[in-house]
């Protein structure tokens, strides 16, 4: 992905974040689709290819990243704005940060 795709994710996290936060279901609900169809592909990367971005130095959290999945899928099962919010802002940005990172060197 793209530096510029990779920023305009991160945008979209923020957004989603504040209409998590300000309990606005309907338009979390139509950019989260967008963020998990965009997500996926840079998880599955990550998780693919841990062994290499370790042997260069990056620190892949595989058991967190599965974790982030489940805990994604359990929010939005209970329809838990708070939590998918923290998870968005604390968690998955994070993840694409680090993404991010690695494309700029590898």
């Amino acid at each position: 992905m793209e530096q510029n795709n990779l920023k305009v994710l991160l945008d979209k996290l923020d957004q989603a974040v504040n209409y998590a936060y300000q309990n606005h279901l309907e338009d979390l609900s139509a950019i989260l689709n967008e963020i998990l169809g965009e997500i996926n592909p840079i998880y599955t990367n990550l998780i693919q290819s841990v062994q290499e971005y370790s042997a260069r130095g990056f620190q892949v959290p595989v058991q967190e990243l599965y974790q982030q999945m489940q805990d994604m899928n359990q929010g939005i099962g209970h329809q838990d704005l708070l939590f998918i919010g923290d998870l968005l802002r604390y968690n998955i940005r994070n993840t694409v940060v680090l993404y991010k990172n690695i494309c700029e060197i590898v």
